[in-house]
This record gives C-alpha cells, sequence and structure tokens, in this order.
C-alpha cells in the first residue's frame, strides 16, 4: 500500500500555485481504501472470533496518515513540541512523508506527554495528557485500526467512547426510562485509579488479537 500514489493530479503551473495544487493534492488523499480495509478488518474479527491478526503496522501508510491528519481536531492545545494542526499544514506532505520515513524504518520515537490540569466540579482536578502532533497522527491511526477489530468483541451494552455509540447524556437518558420503568434497582459508581499500575495489559488485549501494534502503543 505504501507505494500507492496520494497525490492528486496535477496541471502544469509554476511558482505559488503549483505548491498550492501539490499540497492541495496531497491533502484531499482518497480515502475509499482506508475505509475498505478497516470494514474487512471488523469483518475478519466478527466472522473469526479467534482469529489473531498481524503484520498491522504496515497498514499505517501514507494514506492512512494524511486521512488521521485531517480527523486532528484543529483548536486543540500543541503537546511538548509546540507544533500546532495549521503550523503543521503548511508542509503537509514534506512532513508525512519524513514522519512515514521515520515509521518504516522503526526510528520513530514518541515525544513525552505535555500535562495539565483542569478543575472538576467536587473542587479536584482532572490530569489531561497533550501528545505531540505526530504522536497523534500516528495514536490516531494505530487505533481506528485496533477499533476495528476489538469493536467485534464488545458488548452492545458497552457504549463509553465507542464509534457509533450514544454519547454520556443519551446513555443517562435511557438509564433514567429504565430506572424509572422498573429494568434495574441499584445504581454502582466504580472508578478505577491508577489503572496501568493495576491492570496486566500484556496478558488480556495483545495477545488476542494484535501484536504487531500493541508492542509500541504502551500507556505512558
Amino acid at each position: 500500500m505504501r507505494g500507492r500514489d496520494c497525490h492528486g493530479a496535477k496541471r502544469p503551473q509554476t511558482g505559488e500555485a503549483q505548491t498550492a495544487e501539490r499540497d492541495e493534492g496531497a491533502i484531499n488523499a482518497p480515502t475509499q481504501s482506508i475505509s475498505r480495509t478497516l470494514t474487512a478488518l471488523n469483518r475478519k474479527a466478527e466472522k473469526e472470533p479467534e482469529h489473531r491478526f498481524g503484520s498491522l503496522y504496515r497498514l499505517i501508510d501514507k494514506q492512512m496518515l494524511y486521512d488521521s491528519f485531517h480527523r486532528l481536531k484543529r483548536g486543540a492545545a500543541p503537546g511538548v513540541d509546540g507544533v500546532t494542526v495549521g503550523e503543521y499544514e503548511k508542509n503537509l506532505s514534506e512532513n508525512l512523508e519524513n514522519l512515514l520515513d521515520r515509521l518504516i524504518g522503526k526510528r520513530y520515537r514518541a515525544e513525552p506527554v505535555k500535562r495539565a490540569y483542569i478543575a472538576k466540579a467536587n473542587g479536584k482536578l482532572r490530569p489531561l495528557g497533550m501528545p505531540a502532533l505526530e504522536d497523534k497522527i500516528v495514536q490516531l491511526s494505530a487505533s481506528r485500526i485496533l477499533e476495528s477489530i476489538y469493536e467485534a468483541d464488545f458488548s452492545e451494552r458497552s457504549v463509553g467512547y465507542r464509534k457509533g455509540k450514544p454519547g454520556a447524556r443519551q446513555c443517562s437518558y435511557q438509564l433514567g426510562r429504565e430506572l424509572n420503568g422498573g429494568t434495574y434497582r441499584w445504581i454502582v459508581e466504580a472508578d478505577i485509579a491508577r489503572l496501568p499500575a493495576c491492570f496486566h495489559w500484556s496478558g488480556r488485549l495483545s495477545p488476542l488479537r494484535s501484536g504487531s501494534l500493541t508492542t509500541w502503543t504502551t500507556i505512558g
């Protein structure tokens, strides 16, 4: 997939117009094959629950990086690199080519995550992690691949942060209707503290479905 040209057709132009044309072609890289690939992964996972996927790393190609970049929130705060989406986009094609080269050569290294805190309603502080821009692109690319596989394993009643599932507000409305209707009698609120320290990830997710991506998508 890496050998496929993701740039749009160029008209003979010069100067800034030619540069803009080239960048526009990179930005508007086709995403249909990405959708087909992710759909195929999901169908395979649904059809064969015991299947373990391999060679997923190769799916993070130029086309996936382009598509994932344009799914980032443009107004998000930068990480330790201080680079915003707008700044990175000025030389998008060159930047992503460089990123892909480092990924292929296994020279890519994630930057430290910038820590910030926001106040909660109860007076406590909620810690937030803000990755560097390129780390966001790679993380999103990897998560889209892994989600396509693991979505087949989740219960339909598990709706937290899942694509196509109702959000917290819709879930609270549904819970209210079920409580009023007599379906349930108890509510249990649980908050798992220090999750990375008390949960053995290597014995849960990685061996079950995919090992080629989870080896470097570790919790920091």
